[in-house]
């Protein structure tokens, strides 16, 4: 089959908008000189598209989407969908491409055409959690949370309360890092629109802001546990890691008093506390628990 590699073009990208994610499909719209897609097609039959996107600066580029429709899967399309659009990257003196992209069905094969084009060997980015039974009915997991928040109470001189409820002086103290500093992934105002007010939590020690629990609502039955942060003297109190009763109670909230049955959290490849509470505690109660990763390639 003799398969016909296409520059996307604002007059040609529509017929490939089912071809990537719902949230990239506005690019496909509004094309500019940062914004490279490729589509494959079969008889003028679009059957494979490569979505990237350059820096501000151009030297380096990520690869948003790459999709291969299922029935010419293994066929040479990836590869030959990679190799275009890394000729189409180094034709604009790009120097270096990355791709994220999470654990799947097609993950061995998606990481042979990686190796074959001498991209580096993936790294583990962050381990990605859904949950998709955080339902008020749902009594075992209600159970299961109270159980762990008396196992692990907050200790007396901490105190929880809902994030809406944080003063301006606090708001301020935060957002100029004052009293700590936080990472900048873990900003507590980043998408503020969209906070969930039901569950996301602010941490109090001694009268003093020292962490939260902001999360986010994705649309009407998931909510993303987005940020979670403890002033790094205050993360290990005596034997209490106050980290899991400011999540719990965040996840009872959820369970009890919220329509939204998922809940979706990540964890950093680097963040080995995190990780081990997902294993040992969480996990038993995710419908999947699966690895996000990145692989990078220098282009000249």
């Amino acid at each position: 089959m003799k398969y016909k590699l296409e520059k996307g073009t604002k007059d040609k990208v529509n017929k490939y908008s089912n071809l990537t994610y719902p949230s990239y499909r506005e690019k496909l719209g509004k094309l500019n000189d940062n914004i490279i897609v490729l589509g494959c097609d079969l008889q003028s039959t679009p059957i494979g598209l490569a979505l990237a996107e350059t820096s501000s600066a151009g030297n380096k580029a990520e690869i948003l989407s790459l999709f291969v429709i299922p029935e010419f899967r293994e066929q040479g399309v990836g590869k030959l969908l990679l190799e275009g659009i890394e000729k189409e990257l180094l034709a604009k003196n790009c120097k270096e491409i990355k791709v994220v992209y999470t654990e799947n069905t097609t993950t061995s094969a998606w990481e042979k055409i990686l190796a074959e084009q001498n991209w580096n060997s993936p790294e583990p980015r962050m381990l990605v959690a859904r949950s998709d039974c955080m339902a008020k009915e749902n009594q075992s997991l209600k159970e299961y949370v109270c159980k762990i928040l008396k196992k692990i109470p907050l200790p007396s001189d901490f105190n929880i309360f809902p994030w809406v409820e944080l003063s301006d002086k606090n708001k301020d103290e935060i957002a100029q890092q004052n009293k700590f500093k936080y990472p900048k992934i873990l900003n507590p105002f980043q998408e503020e629109d969209k906070i969930e007010p039901l569950n996301s939590l602010a941490l109090s020690y001694q009268g003093g802001v020292v962490g939260w629990l902001v999360n986010h609502r994705l649309d009407s039955a998931t909510i993303r546990y987005t940020s979670l942060f403890i002033k790094e003297d205050l993360k290990l109190v005596g034997r209490t890691p106050i980290g899991i009763p400011l999540l719990f109670n965040g996840f009872l909230l959820q369970i009890e008093k919220s329509e939204a049955k998922q809940g979706i959290f990540t964890v950093k490849a680097d963040n080995l506390a995190m990780l081990r509470l997902t294993q040992k505690t969480i996990k038993p109660y995710l419908a999947s628990c699966k690895w996000s990763k990145q692989s990078f390639k220098q282009l000249a």
